[in-house]
């Protein structure tokens, strides 16, 4: 018996995320929020998940949250080092933030 289907929530979070960086749709700050509740259920049902653990760091980073973003980003790669998208997403997300040295 299904308990939870976790696709759905990491869908509807990655693209409320994806509305609040183009500014559409509203309140960017309130579609980022929307976004990160869809993430935590998916997280709930699989706490492992890399792309629901990388895209919460990524709505993060978003919300310039940059702290909780890095060990989110951290969590994933711990999840699954080898993650080819995760290892460039925080390592362009470190470049942002000018974390030169960890980023490279």
């Amino acid at each position: 018996q299904v308990h939870h289907m976790n696709i759905v929530d990491n869908a509807m979070g990655f693209v409320l995320k994806c509305r609040a960086q183009m500014k559409e749709g509203g309140n960017p700050d309130r579609l980022c929020r929307i976004a990160l509740r869809n993430f935590e259920k998916a997280l709930y049902s699989n706490p492992k998940h890399p792309f629901a653990l990388r895209n919460y760091a990524n709505t993060l980073a978003v919300m310039g949250r940059y702290r909780q973003a890095a060990e989110y980003y951290r969590y994933a790669l711990e999840v699954d080092a080898k993650n080819v998208t995760t290892l460039f997403e925080f390592s362009c997300f470190l470049v942002d933030v000018g974390s030169y040295n960890e980023a490279f």
